[in-house]
């Protein structure tokens, strides 16, 4: 996620754009904060996550004279006010949205006329080796599933947005043991996630049947993952929202929802 998240700020190296406030949504241990601080100095940047664990550690990173506010919060009911967002950054959180449809719509509320999207996430090739590997070893789901972009892109136009624009990239890690790329994409959450999930995942023989289907290189695991950026305008000025020289006020006190 790190890595993703890094490639996904570049992004905005080729994007006109001066928010006044930043939402990065998903923000887990805050990890986008600080490189959104230093390419925005002048925005303020609002981090919010649903898990207080990982929020407790997004402020502990956070330096003692400048800190951005931080804020719990479900991505299908967002705590802030209509079009109140000018840039919305979600670094590989879509896999946990379990209605994109619904979590788009919600941004495109809070996201200001000609504000931007930005977001990273994984594509159905993810781990294709393990996949394939584990078809020969039993029917049942193991992986999470991911949402193609194409699909994405349907539906951020029908929920609003304007102008999607979505590329992808290939990076293959290698792991010296399958033991270490199982217990590693678990604690990431890339397996054993959908509901038709076996138990016992890293039993001995279970380990031994998956090792002898998987296709190794070099004795090594590889485990590709297809990474998806993707990026989208928020909606179009319209009579009921009018706005000023292209803005809206709104304090920072008065952002939040009541």
């Amino acid at each position: 996620p790190e890595l993703m998240g890094e490639r996904l700020l570049e992004k905005l190296d080729f994007i006109k754009l001066s928010p006044h406030t930043i939402l990065d949504l998903g923000t887990g241990t805050g990890s986008l904060i600080k490189p959104l601080q230093k390419r925005f100095s002048k925005a303020k940047i609002i981090g919010m996550d649903l898990s207080h664990a990982m929020l407790k550690q997004a402020q502990k990173k956070q330096g003692w004279f400048n800190k951005q506010p931080l804020v719990t919060g479900d991505m299908l009911s967002l705590p802030l006010q209509n079009q109140s967002i000018n840039l919305i950054v979600m670094n590989c959180v879509l896999p946990w949205c379990d209605d994109l449809p619904a979590t788009f719509k919600e941004i495109a509320r809070v996201l200001k006329p000609e504000g931007l999207l930005l977001f990273s996430t994984c594509g159905p090739d993810t781990l294709k080796e393990l996949k394939l590997a584990w078809s020969q070893v039993d029917t049942l789901e193991h992986i999470n599933r991911y949402t193609d972009m194409h699909d994405i892109g349907d539906m951020l136009l029908s929920t609003g947005f304007s102008d999607p624009v979505m590329d992808m990239e290939q990076v293959t890690i290698y792991f010296s043991s399958l033991k270490q790329m199982l217990t590693e994409l678990q604690h990431l959450g890339s397996i054993n996630f959908n509901e038709n999930k076996s138990r016992g995942l890293q039993s001995k023989n279970l380990l031994n049947q998956l090792s002898q289907h998987y296709l190794k290189q070099d004795d090594k695991y590889p485990a590709t993952v297809e990474i998806v950026y993707g990026h989208a305008w928020g909606k179009v000025l319209s009579k009921t929202a009018p706005l000023q020289n292209g803005e809206v006020s709104i304090s920072l006190d008065k952002m939040f929802k009541k």
